[in-house]
């Protein structure tokens, strides 16, 4: 376990999101790519999207 990157939780990965969203980043594609980029193997993919789907949601 002490072998694995630490893992994002989901004030993390929503603080992330809200910063790409700023940087410019609006779709749902842009920003799993850089999440996956920047952190792999330290987020739940599925839990991920949720967060991004529903950002984008609220800022539609």
């Amino acid at each position: 376990m002490r072998y694995l990157p630490a893992q994002l939780d989901d004030a993390e990965l929503t603080n992330l999101v809200r910063s790409w969203l700023a940087d410019g980043l609006n779709a749902m594609g842009p920003i799993m790519a850089r999440l996956k980029e920047r952190h792999a193997g330290q987020y739940d993919g599925r839990r991920a999207a949720e967060i991004v789907r529903s950002i984008l949601a609220s800022n539609g």
